[in-house]
């Protein structure tokens, strides 16, 4: 399933990527780095056992982050910051410690924030 995840980078124009409870396990997986375009991500409900990448924040176009239910560990990169298109971000029930990232201030249009039942 991970080597999916991988081939997906060669979808460069893709914009919704849902793979909610389909079994993902590891580090997030790095093919949908490359998705540019993409605004609808959601990876929720899955045992991805990582950090989110810095390079998460190369993804500008995002209006919405699930990645709820997984166990993502760490602190939240500051560069979640650049996502300032961003209106849904969920990242509850996961295993995030540390506080929450200085340039929130920056998604402006964030509607949603849940980050409950972590460490942070």
């Amino acid at each position: 399933r991970n080597s999916l995840t991988n081939q997906i980078g060669a979808l460069r124009r893709l914009e919704t990527l849902w793979l909610q409870r389909t079994g993902l396990v590891g580090p997030f997986p790095p093919g949908i780095l490359q998705l540019t375009r993409l605004q609808s991500l959601d990876l929720s409900f899955n045992n991805l056992d990582t950090t989110i990448p810095t390079e998460v924040g190369l993804l500008t176009d995002l209006v919405e982050m699930q990645l709820q239910n997984n166990s993502c560990g760490g602190a939240l990169p500051s560069e979640l910051g650049q996502l300032t298109e961003l209106t849904a971000l969920n990242m509850s029930v996961n295993q995030l410690t540390g506080s929450i990232f200085t340039d929130i201030g920056m998604l402006a249009n964030l509607e949603l924030l849940d980050l409950s039942v972590n460490r942070i």
